[in-house]
């Protein structure tokens, strides 16, 4: 079988960051429509990759810890069962707080991210995203929402969750190598994720 044989099914025409890379974002299948609509006339999509479910170990880890301090307070303290049923909600809510604030930074991380060779396009579950050309990035920050990167230019910013962040990158560091940047020195990346 050839290079060119059409039997193989489509392939990846990129110089991607690692070769297994690309071939999963074939694999995932089309783009999403909502990121799709969004594309330019000729702008080829170098990589995408989505975050479409809930992750629950996380949360119920923390939370499951959280209950077992309060299980261990009430075995060290029995008087604390003798509080008021609301006083008990109340500290056991407090102890089971970092896994909800787990679960609903998971929530928000629920992205599709999108590297074409010009720009990053995200989009929410329900299409509601952002798109940002790779010759303008001005500010990187850390998305305390998502836990993940926050991307930014002069008027627009991209979202990126923790899970896809590391092939996000790779894949935008490929791309700044062939595009005209604005100013190098006037890039905000506290992080250090784009140097």
């Amino acid at each position: 079988m050839g290079a060119n044989d059409p039997s193989e099914g489509p392939r990846a025409k990129t110089d991607s960051a690692s070769p297994s890379a690309a071939a999963k974002s074939l694999e995932r299948g089309p783009v999403p429509l909502s990121i799709a609509q969004r594309l330019r006339a000729g702008e080829a999509v170098v990589w995408w990759g989505s975050v479409d479910r809930m992750l629950w170990r996380a949360p119920a880890v923390l939370a499951g810890i959280g209950a077992g301090v309060f299980l261990l307070v009430g075995l060290a303290v029995p008087e604390l069962w003798q509080q008021p049923s609301r006083e008990l909600l109340r500290a056991f809510a407090v102890c089971v707080a970092p896994g909800a604030a787990q679960a609903l930074r998971n929530w928000l991380a629920r992205r599709t991210v999108v590297v074409t060779d010009t720009a990053i396009l995200d989009a929410d579950p329900h299409g509601r995203g952002d798109r940002l050309s790779i010759g303008n990035i001005r500010c990187v920050r850390r998305d305390w929402s998502t836990g993940g990167v926050l991307v930014e230019g002069a008027a627009h910013r991209v979202k990126i969750p923790p899970s896809l962040a590391h092939e996000t990158r790779a894949h935008i560091m490929r791309q700044r190598s062939v595009v005209i940047m604005r100013d190098e020195d006037a890039l905000d990346d506290r992080l250090g994720w784009l140097r």
